[in-house]
């Protein structure tokens, strides 16, 4: 199956509704080149799309990079130190973030993610 989709994006995580747009409004140039990138590669996987769900550490630790595959679509769950999302994002310095989260994700597939 090809891998065609990705897409961040963060939860409640004990933000208000305005802040979570802001953050995710500002998260889309990061992901959209994810998503560009993996179209022009074409990526193979168990499932069409990865969807990063970033959550507070204080709230979600426990959850951490688990992972869940359903309909086509495999959810990991980042807790992350939710502050660190509140300055604006330097385009350069998150999509390494994400990059690095694909990478692992990409190892704990056990090399079911190939490009």
């Amino acid at each position: 199956m090809r891998l065609v989709d990705f897409h961040i994006s963060v939860g409640p995580a004990g933000l208000t509704a305005d802040q979570r747009k802001a953050i995710n409004e500002r998260l889309f140039p990061i992901y959209e080149a994810i998503r560009l990138w993996l179209r022009e590669r074409k990526v193979t996987a168990p499932f069409r799309k990865i969807l990063v769900s970033l959550s507070d550490r204080r709230v979600s630790e426990r959850w951490h990079a688990t992972a869940t595959v359903a309909l086509g679509i495999c959810e990991v769950l980042e807790a992350i130190d939710i502050d660190l999302l509140a300055p604006p994002l330097t385009t350069a310095g998150h999509v390494g973030m994400c990059w690095m989260r694909f990478s692992a994700l990409r190892l704990r597939s056990g090399g079911a993610i190939r490009s």
